[in-house]
C-alpha cells in the first residue's frame, strides 16, 4: 500500500493573455492511494485512485500543458511482469 498527499501553494501563473486564465493559482491539495499484491517476485497486480477528493485544479496551471499536469480524479489498475 502507498498514500501520498500532496500540497502545491499558492503562485504566479503563465501569462494570461496567452491562455485565457488567471495570472495567480491558489494553493490546492490532493491525495492518492495505490495497492498491489505480488503473486511472487516477479508478478505484481496494483491499482489506484489519484485525487481522491476530486480536488479542483487551477484553470492557467501551464501556458502549453505538461505530461504533469493534475487533472480529476482518476482511476488505474496493471500488471508487472519482472524478467
Amino acid at each position: 500500500m502507498d498514500a501520498r498527499l500532496r500540497h502545491v501553494r499558492d503562485w504566479y501563473a503563465a501569462d494570461p493573455a496567452s491562455v485565457g486564465g488567471p495570472a495567480f493559482n491558489s494553493s490546492y491539495t490532493t491525495g492518492a492511494l495505490r495497492l498491489g499484491y505480488t503473486f511472487d517476485r516477479r508478478l505484481q497486480l496494483y491499482g489506484g485512485i489519484d485525487n481522491l477528493a476530486d480536488a479542483r485544479m487551477p484553470a492557467n496551471q501551464t501556458s502549453r500543458g505538461s505530461p504533469d499536469d493534475p487533472g480529476a480524479r482518476f482511476f488505474y489498475a496493471g500488471l508487472q511482469y519482472r524478467f
